[in-house]
């Protein structure tokens, strides 16, 4: 009884950690390639850590761990991939739904002593491609790493990067001695770092690196780049977000008093710029900070960005204020400002402890401005900025205006002087939209923002149409990420039988953009198939011509002959199948049933000396069989048309009663032992 109690209790708790665990996604857009940070248990087999340790079956407890600490690892973990395209999620449905071979099951589990050494964690290298079923997991222990979520942040980050390629950084002496496996980092505080394919359960900033690994002293094993995590077959760099240049960047209102705004850096190379225009002196602040759980100054605990600005001005390029520090990872510049046009520049940088080459990640900034003008022109967009489709553009101008004067480079309509206008740009690109927004007596600082339109998706259709009656056709779609046919179906490729000619609608979505195609199955109909015969009734050893016909350009009989018509000569009635094809490929068949029957004057054996007799003959139905014989006979009865109407044994002498049958001429067949031996004729009447 107290084992029962003890393993419902088991069974209990583990389904209330089970409910408690965080439904989590870092990039819910992206479908294909994904982390999937497992807390809830799991069993496994057939693996490679199965055949490894002999372990046939390895149970994995749920993790111990609150939803808490489970969301403080996802965050940790989410910003370590925050550059790449890949959707860290605690969702398993977003992981069965990934493609295979561009996922990896995180296990994060108090159950460690299955695996022969004691380790915070374990994992194949190489194995996010591997796909199969079962997937081939890799491992957290919680229990070895003393439940802490920063530890455990730490491991699943760094195993994860065994799967995507990468091997340890460690550190080698001047001899090429290798003098830790892995590479511990240096410095202390905020800017303490260590790569994350090293150990970094001490250290604040823990990010990817270009160092030397475990093979040589002289192998520099790139984190990401040309190969590594962005290596082929593996993850992509995110999108840029703003762009590089004094051109291609974003442009900001600051006619507010508080702006707040974030970006990425997600490259070593990646600069985000900033440009915008006052239209009197004012002072302004600047305050950019990494994206950190903590973002009080001086712990931002968890970030791996080190921010680096710079402001310049925009009409002589000269450099007005910079904050590049090396002891800290945000930065702060206030300043007064005349009338005029600026851009800031936001960069990743280096510390005495580490370069630039994985600064990387989100930051969040904060502009204030004084002396705003009266009537502060501003306003939003829609949500989803698709090319092909209509923006929304909705005036947010405060003060009170009453006209607004809208200049929509490269959209159409390129101005409009609407309150909340719309308006559509053709192609996907970054474009300046600027309001001014006035009451009659008092102009506003014109407001400029920068929107980034993203590309709705050109969706191509693969259809192995035209089909048959009764067949089905693929359509595959390709170039989105989701899909939605018309028939409800949400998968990439899907299988119909339509009994006519039909069309079928997908639209399919990426980055939030939508596009619709239509594709038309052509369903043709079955060939209509006619057999016919230059006898619908023959003798026994006479021929007959069977003839097929119809919309057919090919034939094919049941006797294997490849032609229209072929000659048959049955010695029984015959059924005959005949299969057409036409032009399409459409095939439908028909059959032909030949009638064969005993004609008179044929096969009747001669009568004279027979030891058979019939009497009387012509009848108005009764007939006698006799004979001499004395073993047993068969007698069968055939009509005109060849059917066997009656089946009697003949012993000595027999009575035949056709008087239930129709007046006409029949065959009369005596068989011994299965051979014909007498054949004659009666007439009923």
């Amino acid at each position: 009884m107290k084992k029962l109690l003890l393993l419902i209790l088991t069974i209990c708790f583990a389904n209330t950690l089970y409910s408690q665990i965080p439904i989590l996604n870092s990039k819910p857009s992206i479908i294909h390639k994904v982390l999937y940070l497992d807390f809830d248990g799991e069993v496994v087999i057939g693996t490679g850590w199965n055949s490894s340790t002999s372990n046939p079956t390895i149970t994995a407890l749920p993790s111990t761990l609150s939803p808490a600490v489970m969301l403080n690892i996802w965050k940790r973990m989410s910003e370590d991939y925050i550059p790449f395209d890949v959707n860290v999620t605690t969702d398993v449905a977003k992981f069965n739904a990934a493609t295979p071979t561009s996922r990896m099951r995180i296990v994060f589990t108090p159950s460690s002593a299955w695996y022969p050494s004691a380790v915070g964690g374990v994992a194949y290298l190489n194995s996010f491609t591997w796909g199969g079923s079962p997937d081939t997991p890799c491992w957290v222990f919680e229990n070895a790493l003393g439940y802490s979520g920063k530890n455990c942040a730490e491991a699943g980050s760094h195993e994860g990067g065994h799967t995507l390629s990468l091997k340890h950084q460690s550190t080698w002496n001047a001899g090429c001695a290798i003098t830790a496996q892995y590479n511990a980092g240096q410095g202390a505080g905020v800017t303490s770092w260590a790569p994350i394919m090293g150990v970094g359960y001490s250290k604040n900033v823990t990010i990817w690196h270009n160092g030397t690994n475990s093979n040589t002293c002289t192998t520099i094993q790139f984190d990401h780049g040309s190969n590594g995590i962005t290596g082929a077959a593996y993850l992509n760099y995110t999108l840029d977000d703003v762009g590089n240049t004094l051109a291609t960047g974003k442009t900001i209102n600051t006619n507010t008093v508080l702006l707040v705004d974030s970006g990425m850096i997600t490259t070593p190379s990646d600069v985000d710029v900033y440009k915008f225009t006052i239209c009197n002196n004012r002072y302004m602040t600047f305050n950019v900070k990494p994206w950190a759980l903590d973002t009080t100054a001086g712990v931002y605990d968890a970030a791996d960005l080190d921010i680096r600005f710079q402001l310049f001005n925009a009409t002589t390029s000269a450099s007005l204020a910079i904050d590049t520090p090396l002891a800290k990872l945000n930065t702060l510049v206030g300043m007064n400002l005349p009338a005029g046009s600026y851009y800031f520049v936001i960069d990743g940088g280096g510390s005495a402890n580490y370069s630039d080459y994985g600064s990387l990640g989100r930051y969040y900034m904060r502009i204030t401005s004084n002396n705003v003008p009266t009537i502060i022109s501003a306003f939003t967009a829609s949500s989803n900025l698709c090319s092909g489709a209509p923006i929304n553009f909705t005036d947010a101008s405060t003060g009170g205006p009453n006209t607004w004067n809208w200049t929509l480079t490269g959209a159409a309509p390129a101005t409009s002087t609407l309150n909340n206008p719309s308006a559509t740009y053709n192609a996907a690109g970054i474009y300046t939209v600027t309001l001014v927004a006035t009451n009659g007596t008092i102009t506003s600082c014109g407001v400029t923002q920068t929107i980034m339109v993203n590309a709705s998706p050109t969706i191509s259709i693969l259809n192995s149409s035209p089909i048959c009656i009764g067949n089905s056709a693929n359509i595959s779609a390709s170039g989105a990420n989701s899909y939605l046919w018309n028939t409800s179906a949400t998968t990439s490729s899907i299988v119909v039988t339509p009994t006519a000619t039909s069309m079928y609608t997908v639209t399919g979505t990426t980055a939030g953009c939508s596009t619709s195609s239509i594709v038309t199955v052509n369903v043709n109909p079955l060939p209509a198939i006619f057999a016919n015969s230059s006898s619908s009734l023959i003798c026994d050893g006479e021929t007959a011509t069977l003839t097929a016909s119809g919309g057919s350009s090919t034939y094919t009989w049941s006797t294997n002959a490849p032609v229209q018509s072929i000659i048959v000569s049955p010695t029984v009635t015959t059924t005959y199948t005949v299969t057409g094809t036409d032009a399409f490929g459409c095939v439908n068949s028909t059959t032909y049933n030949l009638l064969v029957q005993w004609c008179a004057g044929l096969h009747e054996l001669a009568q004279n000396n027979s030891p058979f007799s019939i009497y009387p003959n012509p009848s108005e139905g009764i007939f006698f069989i006799k004979t001499s014989l004395t073993q047993q006979h068969d007698v069968m009865i055939y009509n005109d048309l060849g059917q066997l109407v009656q089946k009697l044994k003949l012993n000595g002498g027999s009575k035949l009663d056709l008087t239930k049958e129709a007046n006409g001429i029949y065959q009369v067949i005596i068989l011994d032992s299965g051979k014909e031996v007498y054949s004659t004729k009666v007439i009923k009447n």
